[in-house]
C-alpha cells in the first residue's frame, strides 16, 4: 500500500481477490518531486483493482480530494472525489475496478502478458505510446468545490498496443499492460464508495 507522504492518512493499493499486492522500491531511479513510485509483480489474466483509503480525520488542504487513475497512459478511467466530510466519522474507501460504463455497469482491469516480436517488424506502437506502458498511475488533486455535477458514464474503453519491437522496450523489464474486460453488469451495492 503506497502512503501519500504529502498527504498523511491516504494510502493506495492495487488488490488482486481484495488482497493487496506486495509493491517494491528502486532505491536507484531518482524520482520527481511530489511523487512516489512502486512496482508490483503481475500475472497474465488476474483481475485487479485500484483502492484508496482515507484514514478517520483525514482533510484536506481543499474541499475535496479528486484522484485521477490512469492505466497503459490511458485518458482518466475513473475520477473518484473525496470530501471532507466523507472521513469525520469513518475511514473512506474507494475501489475502482475498471472503466464504468452506466451506474451498474464496468469493464474490469486485467493484467495483460505483453507480447514483443523481434524480427524486424514494425509493429504498433509509437515512442510515446510505450512510455508509460505498464503503468498504473493514480494522481491526486487539492480542489474546492463550486459546485455538483453528474459523474460522466460511458467512458471509452483505452486502446491497446498490440504486439511490440523488443527495440521499442529499450531494455525495459516490462512482461505485462493493462487490459479492459468485456462489460460486467454489477449487483446493487457492488463497487464504488464506502466505509471499510
Amino acid at each position: 500500500m503506497v502512503a501519500v507522504d504529502l498527504l498523511p492518512g491516504i494510502d493506495i493499493s492495487i488488490t488482486v481477490a481484495g488482497q493487496a499486492l506486495t509493491e517494491h522500491e528502486d532505491h536507484d531511479e531518482g524520482q520527481p518531486d511530489r511523487t512516489t513510485t512502486r512496482y508490483i509483480e503481475a500475472v497474465s489474466g488476474q483481475i485487479f483493482e485500484v483502492r484508496i483509503t482515507a484514514q478517520k480525520g483525514f482533510r484536506s488542504g481543499g474541499d475535496v480530494l479528486s484522484f485521477r487513475i490512469h492505466v497503459d497512459g490511458s485518458k482518466a478511467i475513473d475520477i473518484p472525489a473525496l470530501r471532507n466530510s466523507a472521513c469525520s466519522f469513518n475511514s473512506y474507501v474507494h475501489i475502482s475496478q475498471g472503466c464504468r460504463q452506466r451506474r451498474s455497469e464496468v469493464r474490469r482491469y486485467c493484467f495483460a502478458t505483453r507480447e514483443t516480436a523481434s524480427d524486424g517488424r514494425n509493429l504498433a506502437a509509437k515512442s510515446h505510446q510505450l512510455k508509460n506502458l505498464g503503468s498504473i498511475v493514480v494522481t491526486v488533486h487539492q480542489k474546492y468545490m463550486t459546485g455538483v455535477c453528474e459523474p460522466d458514464y460511458g467512458s471509452k474503453k483505452p486502446s491497446t498496443i498490440g504486439i511490440v519491437a523488443e527495440k521499442a522496450l529499450k531494455g525495459k523489464a516490462l512482461s505485462h499492460s493493462v487490459d479492459i474486460l468485456q462489460i460486467r453488469r454489477e449487483r446493487h451495492g457492488e463497487g464504488g464508495s464506502r466505509a471499510p
